[in-house]
């Protein structure tokens, strides 16, 4: 049995890392849409990114409790690492543009 203490971890775990997986996606949405351009590079990135955690197949399984999904958090927090300063500068073409961050962090904006 997963004890009380991991599962409370992996929470905090996604509350933490939950903002950033909706930011790549919508920084991919906006991309395709013509609205702000990401580069090759970043796109690659995030696309990796998204297509692992979304895959079946991983290192660790998903289906063990709590354990299965610790590779996904590394892929993301290795993703997130390497894209900050995107991801950052996608949040102020956002916040110029009026734009909301409702999905991700209450509307801060990320600070």
């Amino acid at each position: 049995m997963v004890s009380e203490a991991i599962v409370n971890k992996a929470q905090a775990l996604a509350h933490r890392i939950g903002p950033n997986l909706f930011l790549l996606i919508e920084m991919v949405q906006t991309h395709y849409k013509g609205e702000r351009r990401i580069s090759l590079c970043d796109l690659f990135a995030i696309t990796i990114c998204l297509v692992y955690i979304a895959s079946p197949v991983d290192v660790i399984p998903d289906p063990i409790p709590v354990i299965g999904l610790i590779d996904d958090a590394a892929v993301l927090a290795i993703a997130v690492g390497h894209l900050r300063e995107s991801m950052d500068g996608y949040k102020r073409w956002k916040e110029e543009r009026g734009g909301s961050d409702r999905n991700f962090d209450g509307g801060r904006g990320g600070r």
